[in-house]
Formats: structure tokens, C-alpha cells, sequence
């Protein structure tokens, strides 16, 4: 991922990059497309859903979680897990749908593969 040149202590670029296609892929669009700057709700909602996953699998920071997700800003990520968290609280399939997401992304962490 070219522009995310500039990687944590403890974060691997090439792992935020497959969480990321992993994440657009099962919302039906492309990593280009989740980091762009379209604002369809469909689209608000995959994003918002990388930025729970990235948090949840990762443990990557706001400020992290926003400049993989095309240079946003800390709060910017910051309001997506939360928002994200709340529809988890009432939404089973949603529940079911990020579960699902954060196994895939703790196996990308851990040197597999997503499912």
C-alpha cells in the first residue's frame, strides 16, 4: 500500500492491506474503493466495519486506524468503532458478520490466511 508508508512499532503494513480487501471484499467492493472518499451508506458502512476489525484484530490505534483508511482523521475512526459497536448491540446478523471478519483477521495476524 503505497501511502501507508509510515507503519507503527508493532503494526505490518502488508497486514492492515489484508484486512482491508478482506473487509471489502465480503461488502462487495475493493480495497480502492473502502479507502476512497465515496459516502454511500453502504460504503460508510464497510468502512466503518475495517475500522472495528483493524481495532478489534490489530489493536491498532485511532490515529492508525485512520491514516489506513485513506488518511482520516483519529476521531474520524474513533466515531466508526463506536458507532460500529453500537449496531453490534442490536443487530445480531451484523454481530455475526464483524465476528466472522475478526477471526479471518486474527488468523491474517498470525501469518494465515483468511477464510
Amino acid at each position: 500500500m503505497a501511502e501507508y508508508l509510515h507503519p507503527q512499532a508493532d503494526e505490518d503494513p502488508t497486514e492492515v492491506v489484508s484486512i482491508l480487501e478482506m473487509v471489502a471484499a465480503d461488502f462487495g467492493y475493493d480495497r480502492e474503493q473502502l479507502i476512497g472518499r465515496c459516502r454511500s451508506s453502504s460504503m460508510v458502512r464497510a468502512r466503518h466495519t475495517a475500522a472495528l476489525v483493524l481495532r478489534r484484530a490489530l489493536g491498532l490505534s485511532y490515529p492508525q486506524i485512520g491514516h489506513a483508511l485513506g488518511g482520516r482523521d483519529h476521531s474520524t475512526a474513533h466515531h466508526a468503532v463506536h458507532r460500529m459497536t453500537e449496531l453490534e448491540e442490536s443487530s445480531f446478523a451484523y454481530r455475526l458478520k464483524v465476528a466472522k471478519l475478526t477471526v479471518c483477521g486474527f488468523n491474517i495476524r498470525d501469518g494465515g490466511q483468511a477464510a
